[in-house]
């Protein structure tokens, strides 16, 4: 007798307000977050692509780059999203924010991540590694940054003088910058994505 063996993927548990922002986008964005796997609490980056019909085209997985740069009275986080056969994607973020505290904090100690990607028919994630390298590095951005406050219009301005250098990439609106409810997974605003069969 033979049997399929099929592997079963996890149930993922995320905050349901941050998923709704990301789909309604209509411009390319990016939301920091977390996701429930198997009762175990990871971070997230939520990307959301509305121009992506075949959510095939990304391929199996993705490079993940960052960098600090500072100027302008500001530091500013610079994430670095590519995906097989794709211009690469970019979002500049205040690393003295409180949500992107709390998400590079998380990347700084756990062993995976997740980027969950937003396409115009549906949605797909991806689980990554992180390294004992990666770590030290996003650990180091804490560190660097976490007694620190930056003023919004140094940041905005800092921002706009990045993004006026950079027009090979494409930039990802940063949504949820200032609602730090977007990490909450308690019960009145869970959402659970379940695999596709």
């Amino acid at each position: 007798m033979m049997t399929n063996v099929r592997r079963l993927l996890p149930r993922l548990v995320l905050n349901r307000h941050l998923l709704q922002a990301v789909v309604d986008e209509s411009r390319p964005s990016c939301a920091l977050g977390f996701v429930e796997e198997r009762k175990h609490v990871l971070p997230l980056i939520a990307l959301g692509l509305p121009d992506l019909e075949d959510l095939d085209q990304l391929g199996d997985g993705f490079r993940l780059g960052h960098q600090v740069a500072s100027g302008r009275g500001a530091d500013t986080l610079l994430l670095r999203f590519e995906f097989q056969g794709r211009a690469p994607l970019e979002l500049l973020l205040d690393p003295t924010n409180v949500t992107v505290q709390r998400v590079v904090a998380a990347i700084a100690v756990a062993d995976a991540f997740f980027v969950l990607v937003a396409g115009s028919r549906g949605v797909t994630t991806f689980r990554a590694g992180v390294d004992g390298e990666e770590r030290q590095r996003f650990g180091e951005v804490c560190l660097r940054n976490a007694l620190e406050t930056t003023r919004a219009e140094d940041f905005a301005a800092l921002e706009r003088a990045l993004l006026g250098r950079s027009a090979t990439h494409a930039q990802l609106v940063w949504l949820g910058r200032d609602d730090p409810s977007w990490l909450d997974l308690s019960e009145p605003v869970r959402y659970e994505l379940r695999p596709a069969p």
